[in-house]
């Protein structure tokens, strides 16, 4: 708070409420990016596993065409 007054002194009342303003909104802002973020960490991490799963599937029905072969 002591920035702010010290802007006070420095800039216009306006100037100042619109800085804090832009403040709160990038604030709010970046609130949602890493929210977004952990959306989508959160999918890359089930793709992953998902991947990991189909890899596995994949290696035994490969195996047990070998040994019907």
């Amino acid at each position: 708070m002591g920035q702010v007054r010290n802007l006070e002194f420095e800039y216009p009342q306006e100037a100042v409420a619109r800085i804090a303003a832009e403040n709160i909104a990038l604030k709010q802002r970046l609130r949602q990016v890493e929210a977004d973020n952990r959306t989508l960490q959160e999918r890359l991490d089930a793709g992953r596993s998902n991947l990991r799963f189909q890899d596995r599937r994949l290696a035994a029905l490969e195996a047990e065409l070998l040994d019907r072969s």
